[in-house]
């Protein structure tokens, strides 16, 4: 007879067992010590509930429940989030999975949230998203009333040696016949990066893009669309290794549509390529035909779940 799982706070002394359970319940996804301790040391602890069932001294589920704040304190959207669930295999028949779901959208609504969003969260989440070959889970937030609300992608694309596409000659003369200028990041293209990333851009991506041009280092990093003196599109980019990776790419709305967005991509792949990279990374992605076009393939899908809470 199995036993029944004491329901505890995540703390330092079971972190070790929980990264086994995630190994064996989770084996697609990975999780550091160090994400695991931000739970309840780090800057959301205040507005996070993470819940670990113990048997027998061993971690046999885990659940972590949070909402973004305001200034005040209050949440700041009428959206909470389950940033992870994971339970061990053998626990999958009873009603474990049904239990720590539960009383994260309890710990949710008891907050004063009336929507549920699993399992990414802005700025700080353990995966992007369910793995669809996570069926447990999958049918566990189904059967608890979850809808899917997104299938994002991780995408990559792969080059022994590094030769840009075809058509990306003829977007830059198209993108330099309307007076538009591709560029590096510069000192002196602070002040526009930064007013454009706030008006349109504003989050996680600004935040970054700010520090990276405070810093003042690898700013070849940021490739910039200037029209003029003002930012109208961005890429930024890195590399580590032979993997090189996307941050974040935009193009003001009233100037989409003009292969700006393309050019950049190309551009950041170029960039990557120098810095010794082989391989070009795009996460949690729904942008399938764009990074198509540098010839980038689909490797692992995601579901995105939503709930109603009321």
């Amino acid at each position: 007879m199995q036993t029944q799982p004491a329901m505890v706070p995540l703390d330092d002394t079971m972190l070790p067992s929980v990264l086994e359970l995630i190994a064996a319940a989770l084996p697609h996804s990975r999780v550091q010590e160090g994400r695991l301790r931000q739970l309840y040391s780090g800057p959301h602890a205040s507005s996070t509930e993470a819940t670990v069932a113990l048997a027998d001294g061993r971690a046999v589920g885990f659940v972590t429940a949070i909402y973004k704040t305001a200034p005040d304190g209050r949440p700041d959207s009428d959206a909470g989030y389950v940033t992870a669930l994971a339970v061990d295999p053998d626990y999958e028949r009873s009603s474990l999975g049904t239990d720590l779901l539960a009383r994260a959208e309890n710990y949710l609504k008891s907050r004063g949230l009336v929507r549920v969003l699993a399992t990414a969260f802005p700025g700080f989440y353990f995966f992007p998203g369910i793995d669809v070959r996570y069926a447990f889970l999958t049918d566990l937030f189904t059967r608890a009333g979850f809808r899917v609300r997104g299938e994002p992608v991780d995408m990559k694309v792969t080059w022994e040696q590094y030769e840009p596409p075809s058509w990306l000659q003829e977007a830059e003369t198209s993108v330099a016949r309307q007076g538009l200028v591709i560029d590096h990041a510069r000192q002196e293209h602070h002040a526009a990066f930064v007013n454009f990333m706030e008006k349109h851009f504003p989050g996680p991506w600004c935040e970054r893009a700010k520090a990276h041009m405070a810093s003042g280092e690898d700013l070849d990093r940021a490739v910039l669309v200037l029209d003029g003196k003002d930012v109208v599109g961005f890429v930024r980019f890195g590399a580590s290794g032979d993997r090189g990776s996307i941050d974040s790419i935009g193009v003001r709305p009233d100037m989409r549509g003009k292969k700006l967005g393309s050019v950049l991509l190309a551009r950041a792949l170029q960039g990557m390529a120098n810095r010794g990279a082989t391989m070009g990374y795009f996460g949690y992605t729904g942008a399938i035909r764009f990074y198509e076009t540098v010839g980038a393939q689909v490797i692992r899908r995601y579901y995105q779940f939503g709930k109603e809470l009321a």
